[in-house]
């Protein structure tokens, strides 16, 4: 999928990504009308029930299985990075992808069992976003939430990086 032309740009998917790659639904309407207007903008929707995930090794579970991740997939935070880093860059499962979506129901349910985790999935899957569009792959993550004061705080930071040769503090003299 190209970058967005300009009769894209009142489109859904533009809607949401001029924001970021995540957001939050409280009613099930919305998100629901947002589903549907994303499949029929050819995205791939997946769809999990956080309010299963009562530990990390369910939530990698349920990751692993929804976007086929590899048989030898880690189950941590590192090698939910790697894979989802193969979603955005067109590596990952059967079939290739240009538009995936995300929508975790009941998300507030799992911050609450571990905020920490909960926190990390999402800004695993904002940067992972960020790269897919370098590609033209489109990835969004919608999050239900049975908790509509639910706050979460920012993800997808991106920290000013040393270049690649002057990467290492030798290299700089230091």
């Amino acid at each position: 999928m190209p970058s967005f032309g300009s009769n894209e740009r009142r489109g859904e998917d533009f809607l949401l990504l001029r924001t970021g790659a995540i957001h939050l639904y409280w009613r099930h309407t919305f998100l629901d009308e947002t589903m549907s207007k994303l499949r029929n903008l050819g995205y791939q929707v997946l769809a999990v029930d956080a309010s299963q995930w009562s530990s990390t090794a369910a939530m990698h579970a349920d990751m692993a299985r929804t976007f086929s991740f590899r048989a030898h997939y880690g189950n941590n935070m590192d090698a939910l990075n790697d894979c989802l880093r193969d979603v955005a860059l067109g590596n990952e499962g059967s079939q290739p992808r240009s538009a995936t979506a995300l929508v975790v129901d009941h998300f507030d349910a799992f911050v609450r069992a571990d905020a920490s985790a909960a926190h990390t999935l999402i800004d695993i899957f904002a940067d992972n976003s960020r790269l897919a569009m370098l590609i033209g792959h489109r990835m969004v993550c919608l999050l239900q939430s049975d908790d509509p004061s639910l706050r979460l705080g920012t993800v997808g930071a991106t920290p000013v990086m040393w270049n690649e040769k002057e990467w290492l503090y030798k290299d700089r003299g230091l």
